[in-house]
């Protein structure tokens, strides 16, 4: 099930004057039920089949896979970054793997499903065949040398392991991607004249809350105040309570060793304390019942 909620902000500079211009931000909410099939994200659909960025939040305990299609489905080559394969390993490869962990690049516990399920933030760059996946905690790269195009994104879980998902964002152009303009030829009467096509899918967009302000000149300060319930919000739901986290959680728990050598070192600890606790206290109690004696022969 995939519930879409789009609005359309933007704001450009233009002699100390700010004006909303058409930009698109899709919220995209699903639910994956472990069957490792995967269901094609058609709206967030790349503005670019070289490189783009997007970030994103699982609801989960494991086995969290995000796929990078070069065609319309997974017959054809991908790349799969997977995320909690058995609740610990992380990978990037080319093509499905499924459950296996070979050549895992990380076995950091990205979901922590002892401390509770909670939201998790990730973040996927790509860019020529570099692919980068990061959390809050852990980060992990790959490179391939016959790099793919990326055309559509996908995901799904496995393992029976179920999962909610959203994308909050567009797929975004990184900082370090050139991509050329697209372009389209025009003759007129014996000349050729070059038009800037636009490519963002907003265009489809028919209607938001934000779309009277489009054609308005506000002031920085006109926009805040109008934003400001919005921007309110948005602080109150990007807000975390770190002593909630599991990093901070995990200082206030002593973890269990099982390894026989750590038992070994606890048990010699416990004896040399107790052989001394007795030296001590035997001792006084030796002369406490001499004394005792003493007393009663009186």
């Amino acid at each position: 099930m995939i519930f879409i909620k789009s609005s359309i902000i933007s704001l450009s500079k233009t002699d100390e004057t700010y004006s909303m211009n058409e930009s698109c931000f899709t919220d995209i909410f699903l639910t994956t039920n472990g069957t490792y099939d995967y269901t094609v994200l058609e709206s967030l659909e790349p503005s670019s089949n070289i490189c783009g960025e997007m970030n994103f939040q699982i609801l989960g305990e494991k086995n969290a896979f995000v796929a990078l299609f070069s065609g319309n489905d997974d017959s054809e080559p991908l790349y799969e970054i997977v995320f909690g394969i058995q609740d610990m390993y992380s990978t990037i490869r080319k093509g499905k793997g499924g459950l296996d962990i070979t050549g895992y690049l990380s076995s950091y516990d990205v979901f922590f499903p002892s401390q509770g399920i909670a939201w998790k933030n990730f973040t996927i760059i790509w860019n020529n065949g570099s692919i980068f996946a990061k959390t809050l905690h852990f980060h992990m790269s790959w490179s391939d040398n016959l790099p793919l195009s990326v055309k559509k994104i996908a995901i799904t879980t496995a393992g029976s392991a179920t999962a909610e998902w959203h994308f909050n964002t567009e797929v975004s152009i990184p900082d370090e991607c050139n991509i050329p303009d697209q372009q389209t030829t025009t003759t007129v009467v014996g000349s050729t004249q070059e038009n800037q096509v636009c490519t963002c899918p907003c265009s489809r967009v028919p209607n938001s809350k934000w779309l009277y302000l489009k054609n308005l000149n506000l002031t920085l300060d006109e926009i805040r105040v109008i934003l400001t319930d919005e921007l309110e919000d948005l602080r109150k739901n990007l807000t975390i309570d770190k002593t909630n986290t599991s990093a901070y959680l995990r200082t206030k728990i002593s973890a269990p060793d099982n390894r026989p050598s750590a038992k070994s070192i606890g048990a010699v600890g416990v004896l040399f304390l107790v052989t001394i606790a007795v030296l001590i206290f035997g001792s006084d109690i030796i002369n406490l019942f001499k004394a005792a004696q003493q007393l009663y022969k009186r």
